[in-house]
């Protein structure tokens, strides 16, 4: 997953490596404490909604969707996540899947 935001063209062109590792420390961190950590992470996407533009929020699932696919293919757990996070966006994310 590191590997895959590092070369993700519009993340590495605005985020120094050292950065986006720090990020996905602490988000990984996040995820990892239980219900509390991952409704931390999905409030956060809801920030995106809430003070982002269509567009920035329509990014941050295109990367999401990127960084799933990367190993090889999405599996199921990270389907349901992804279509999750659309929903939170306000978006399609099948649209975007199966597209």
């Amino acid at each position: 997953m590191l590997k895959a935001l590092c070369a993700h063209e519009q993340i590495s062109a605005a985020f120094g490596q050292s950065q986006i590792e720090a990020v996905v420390d602490k988000m990984l961190a996040r995820a990892k404490q239980g219900r509390a950590g991952r409704l931390g992470l999905l409030r956060e996407v809801e920030d995106v909604k809430a003070k982002s533009s269509q567009d920035d929020a329509e990014m941050l699932l295109m990367i999401a969707i990127d960084v799933a696919d990367a190993a090889g293919g999405i599996e199921a757990a990270e389907r349901r996540v992804i279509m999750d996070i659309g929903s939170r966006l306000g978006l399609s994310a099948a649209r975007y899947l199966d597209g």
